[in-house]
Parts: C-alpha cells; sequence; structure tokens
C-alpha cells in the first residue's frame, strides 16, 4: 500500500514540475492519417503563432495507390484554419478545407455475382469521384490527431455526409 502512495506523491510532484518553453513564431509539420474518402494520407504544413493562445496554418495532404490497371485512387486536400492553445499538449484547430478524390477499383462482390450467374450483370469496377469545400474541427493530444470535416459543397459519391482523418502529425 505504501507503494501506491509513493506514486500519487510522485504524481502530484511531476504534475507542477513544469517549466514554460518560449514559443516557436513558425513550426512546419508533417504527418501521417488514415480516414475517409481516402484510405492513407501524408501531409505537411506550416503553422504561425501569432499570439500567445493563437496560431494559424496552412496543410497540404495527399496519396495515391496504383496496383493493377484497373486498380487505382489518389486523393488530396488543403487546409487553411486557425488553431488554438498550441503551446499545451491538448489543442484545437479548426479551418476550410478542399479536398478531391478519385477512385477506380475491384467490386468483389459484383465479380462474385456475375461468376455465380454465369453473366455479365454488374460492373466489376467501382468509378467514385468526390470533391468538396469542407468545415474543419480538429483535436490534437501529443500529436496524434482527429478531425472531422463537413461538407459545405460537395459533387460525386453522396454518401460521404461527414469525412474524418485520424493520424500523427510530428511538429518541429
Amino acid at each position: 500500500m505504501k507503494v501506491f502512495y509513493y506514486l500519487i506523491f510522485l504524481l502530484i510532484g511531476f504534475s507542477f514540475a513544469t517549466e514554460k518553453v518560449a514559443i516557436k513564431t513558425w513550426t512546419p509539420e508533417i504527418g501521417i492519417s488514415i480516414g475517409s474518402p481516402a484510405p492513407l494520407f501524408l501531409s505537411a504544413g506550416l503553422h504561425y503563432q501569432f499570439s500567445e493562445k493563437v496560431g494559424t496554418f496552412i496543410r497540404a495532404e495527399g496519396l495515391g495507390s496504383h496496383s493493377q490497371k484497373n486498380d487505382y485512387w489518389c486523393g488530396g486536400r488543403g487546409t487553411l484554419g486557425f488553431s488554438l492553445f498550441r503551446d499545451h499538449p491538448f489543442f484545437l484547430e479548426s479551418g476550410v478545407s478542399l479536398g478531391y478524390f478519385y477512385a477506380r477499383a475491384p467490386n468483389y462482390i459484383h465479380k462474385l455475382f456475375n461468376e455465380l450467374n454465369q453473366g455479365y450483370f454488374f460492373y466489376e469496377y467501382d468509378w467514385n469521384e468526390f470533391y468538396d469545400v469542407s468545415i474543419m474541427a480538429g483535436i490534437h493530444l501529443y500529436g496524434i490527431h482527429i478531425r472531422t470535416e463537413l461538407p459545405l459543397v460537395s459533387r460525386g459519391n453522396t454518401s460521404y455526409s461527414l469525412l474524418w482523418r485520424v493520424g500523427y502529425l510530428w511538429s518541429f
């Protein structure tokens, strides 16, 4: 039981042992994330801290994959926004983003249906194109980020009513 009290005492001691670090004005960032509609994105951005608690950023994300003649996807997204409390381990961000996604990939359920019925009833490939202008809100905790984006204007596949991304963003 004494060990438990010692651990609590150490936690309390470490919680007050913080050092105020000077905030950098310009901060580059790189990251990786998974989400919808593109399964994987690499990102690069630049953050500018113009006051103690508020900053602004610009970020570009994108990636693509090509494995066969009719099996590929590509996507990209650009974001312009602002962040709150970036000097803390937990901070918030919001902004406006513009994105594009295109995929042409096999639809294995349709292929199976055609094979079972010995005919060609469905297209065996899905063509999917989606572009949007969205508002974005996100939270960060020690580099791990979760973002949701609500499309204001979108064209293409209308099943994307809420876009999301989860990943890691490294600032240096």
